[in-house]
């Protein structure tokens, strides 16, 4: 019964895929999700498989990535053997009947890549979809709706990453067709160089794929092709690739991050650098090590002016966490100054949302504006209550308000602000353990006759 009932939430879902699964709705165009995913789709990939382009858009969806070779052949290969569907809309509705489908759903959205790409909420993980699939933020009501289903458990993860694939339309829909478009091309340069993209977890294809959207222009988009394709003949491809979740120094909540990933050169690259991917395409920078400085100093390119990492490596490119800031002009005295604008943290962390493991922790560096204060710090007792000492003097809060902080939005002694924390535990070398905070000061909504409330303040906390 309970299955029943369960998949009869899914057939509800089903209904309601058109007005969440992207927010730019073509009100003249088809409404059935299998109309919307039929046959009209980008060229062929280099196989003779039916169900190789549904593949490549599994891999998009759960892995943000094209498919390598051995990947591509295994799954086509088990699609045809058990005989599955060969588009998105097909595979959706035979979720909750052919146990095939759902097996193989399942394996692609509990493998380990999948679990690595999406650490954290599951406001993270709607979102880290939608950028992977349509290369935009989620919209308010489509994260709600897909986020309440995750948290009361009407659908799973394994799941909701292809409903919301089958739900794309609008403009949603056309970049799914060109990043799947963008598959093909990229798979198809590379078999006619006799070549494989041996980039870590794919990054030079999940770089390519990050810059296509509702505008991109396939054929002309074949010139950045190429090119990614000789680095990988020349030999160099990055050697590693770090995923990131940041916070960004936005109005609003820690609930809405974006998708960052760090990736590093070899071959003829003469010091450590790569480049820092924002989620999007037309966000990417580059950074080096100083190569005038004795001590691992890392530069980052524009529009970031200053940086402040966590536990980098020996050559500093990659950090644990890491804070950008970007130059900042206040309108009322024409003064520029840095401003913490992003806060990564790898991946790899693990997010802490009760107070209770915090307990007898102490906090003692903050890092705001890439500067560090070390006589500021956060100290939680026994029983997991927090007391915080920065430069506005000391504030103790109970084990509820930590509780109610790490989970959400705590209410400020100070009317017009509240606060939210986001606690992390992360494994040094040795095996052992370490804390840090994400802290965001949320400014009230302006409200009219009122003065402006002050500047949205975004800061690390950590023990090192």
């Amino acid at each position: 019964m309970q299955r029943q009932l369960q998949w009869a939430s899914l057939s509800l879902i089903a209904v309601l895929l058109s007005a969440c699964g992207g927010a730019n709705v073509d009100s003249t165009g088809p409404r059935t999700a299998a109309l919307r995913m039929g046959a009209g789709g980008p060229s062929d990939p280099p196989t003779t498989s039916a169900h190789a382009g549904l593949v490549q858009a599994l891999y998009l969806a759960y892995f943000g990535r094209a498919p390598d070779d051995g990947g591509l052949t295994f799954w086509t290969s088990n699609f045809e053997k058990f005989n599955l569907p060969v588009t998105a809309s097909s595979l959706y509705y035979a979720y909750g009947s052919d146990a095939n489908v759902k097996m193989v759903l399942d394996a692609f959205g509990n493998s380990k890549e999948a679990a690595d790409l999406y650490a954290g909420t599951n406001a993270e993980f709607v979102n880290t979809v939608y950028i992977n699939l349509f290369s935009r933020y989620s919209d308010d009501g489509g994260r709600q709706f897909w986020v309440a289903a995750l948290d009361k458990q009407v659908i799973t993860r394994q799941f909701a990453a292809v409903a919301i694939l089958v739900g794309a339309q609008g403009d949603d829909l056309t970049a799914l067709a060109k990043k799947n478009e963008v598959t093909s091309r990229f798979l198809a340069t590379l078999k006619a160089a006799g070549l494989s993209d041996t980039s870590p977890k794919g990054v030079i294809g999940a770089d390519l794929l990050a810059q296509v959207n509702a505008a991109t222009d396939p054929a002309e988009f074949q010139s950045l092709i190429d090119a990614a394709v000789l680095s990988i003949a020349q030999d160099t491809t990055p050697t590693s690739m770090l995923r990131y979740t940041a916070f960004q120094n936005i109005p609003g909540g820690l609930g809405m991050p974006a998708r960052y990933w760090l990736s590093f050169g070899r071959g003829t690259i003469p010091v450590p650098s790569g480049k820092l991917v924002f989620g999007f395409g037309d966000r990417q920078i580059g950074f080096a090590k100083n190569p005038g400085s004795s001590s691992p100093t890392v530069l980052y390119d524009a529009p970031i002016v200053a940086s402040a990492a966590v536990d980098s490596e020996v050559d500093g490119t990659a950090p644990k966490m890491l804070m950008l800031c970007q130059a900042v002009t206040d309108a009322a005295t024409g003064a520029t100054s840095n401003k913490s604008t992003d806060v990564l943290v790898l991946n790899a962390s693990q997010m802490i949302t009760s107070a209770k493991e915090l307990a007898g922790q102490a906090l003692s560096i903050h890092r705001e504006d890439c500067g560090i204060a070390a006589t500021q710090n956060i100290v939680f007792d026994a029983s997991g209550a927090a007391t915080v000492t920065d430069a506005g003097g000391t504030k103790v809060y109970p084990f509820a308000s930590v509780q109610a902080a790490l989970n959400g939005v705590l209410p400020s002694s100070q009317l017009d602000q509240s606060l939210s924390w986001r606690a992390y535990r992360y494994t040094k070398a040795d095996g052992s353990f370490k804390y840090a905070i994400v802290s965001k000061v949320i400014p009230t909504p302006v409200v009219v006759g009122m003065p402006p409330p002050p500047p949205t303040a975004l800061s690390l906390w950590s023990q090192e």
